[in-house]
């Protein structure tokens, strides 16, 4: 749903105004049209379910393992609890933009929170990357190398991890950013989005050579290393899991269907990534048209910010046995009584 009402925008002229809405309340957007009044408020209703089901599954995971002594210093939950703060920002960023900017029908300008926005949510996607790459690390040592698991995979060398993956990844955005700030100034142009993402800036800026290049080839590289970390981990990970014989047949079936499951969830963060860095590769060529762009980038953004943020806690933790018991027994000391004892 997110930029999904600039889609439309693009068909106004062709459709006619019968099926959108002007809206009144651009002061610099006049002549810009909105979906129709039923359309916003199924896009606002969706984006507002997703988000309150994620902000709850991953608050929810949050707790059980920052107060489970016993997984606090597992690198696995170390860097689950990682990835449900990257959602949680990721989803911040970009939902309650959009539901404001879907209900006060207005496209997004640029300026200082578009740039923070952009700053958050391009850092926060890299390190989610990053760390998916390094939980399919983690399993692979795990279950294929035993024996080199705790030496590699200590509790102090993955809150190291986590802090370059941050260090790292804002840095990044940082870069980003300055040099959309160095070059090109800012046009009159109307974005047609809904929330700030980098086509939405450079489209402000005039598509600036420097950092439009900057983003595509780190986002390439970004991509195709996250890919081929999390191919090498679950291909070596299933193939183990084959070779078992008895009595393991049982515990590597099970992950077996665990790899399946993870790689299915894998998708919808890699798909739309895919198809959008491919759009962008057919845009330049002149293979695509814009309008065919637009629309393709707005399905696959909305897939990418609502789908996987509500399925990572549940494929990721709540499937988990050990999570299972730390939240029984969360909720069994919460709810056992005082016992006091008479003076």
């Amino acid at each position: 749903m997110l930029n999904i009402t600039r889609a439309c925008a693009t068909g106004a002229s062709s459709e006619g105004p019968g099926h959108l809405s002007s809206s009144s309340s651009n002061q610099s957007g006049a002549g810009v049209y909105f979906a129709s009044d039923a359309v916003i408020v199924v896009q606002v209703t969706f984006l507002l379910v997703f988000y309150c089901c994620s902000t709850a599954l991953n608050v929810l995971l949050l707790a059980v393992v920052l107060r489970a002594e016993a997984l606090q210093w597992q690198p696995r939950y170390i860097l689950l609890c990682n990835l449900s703060a990257c959602d949680l920002m990721f989803t911040t960023t970009l939902i309650p933009q959009a539901i404001h900017s879907l209900s006060r029908r207005r496209y997004v300008s640029p300026g200082l929170m578009c740039q923070t926005s952009i700053l958050v949510s391009f850092g926060t996607l890299f390190c989610i990357l990053l760390n998916l790459s390094f939980m399919a690390l983690d399993r692979y040592f795990y279950i294929c190398r035993p024996m080199h698991y705790m030496a590699t995979f200590t509790s102090r060398r993955t809150k190291a991890m986590v802090l370059g993956m941050w260090t790292l990844s804002l840095a990044v955005s940082l870069t980003y950013v300055w040099l959309l700030g160095q070059h090109g100034s800012y046009s009159e142009v109307l974005s047609g989005g809904v929330v700030c993402e980098p086509d939405i800036l450079e489209k402000y800026t005039s598509f600036p050579r420097a950092p439009v290049l900057f983003r595509k080839c780190l986002a390439g590289a970004w991509l195709a290393f996250a890919m081929c970390a999390l191919a090498f981990s679950y291909t070596r990970i299933y193939r183990q899991a084959r070779l078992a014989v008895e009595p393991f047949n049982q515990t590597n079936e099970r992950a077996r269907t665990t790899v399946l499951l993870h790689g299915a969830q894998l998708s919808l963060y890699l798909g739309p990534l895919v198809i959008k860095f491919s759009l962008d590769i057919l845009l330049d060529q002149g293979v695509i048209q814009a309008d065919f762009f637009t629309l393709l980038d707005a399905i696959s953004l909305s897939i990418m910010v609502t789908i996987p943020p509500c399925v990572n806690p549940v494929v990721y933790g709540l499937r988990n046995e050990e999570i299972w018991r730390a939240l029984k027994a969360a909720l069994c000391r919460r709810h056992q009584p005082v016992m006091t004892v008479a003076a």
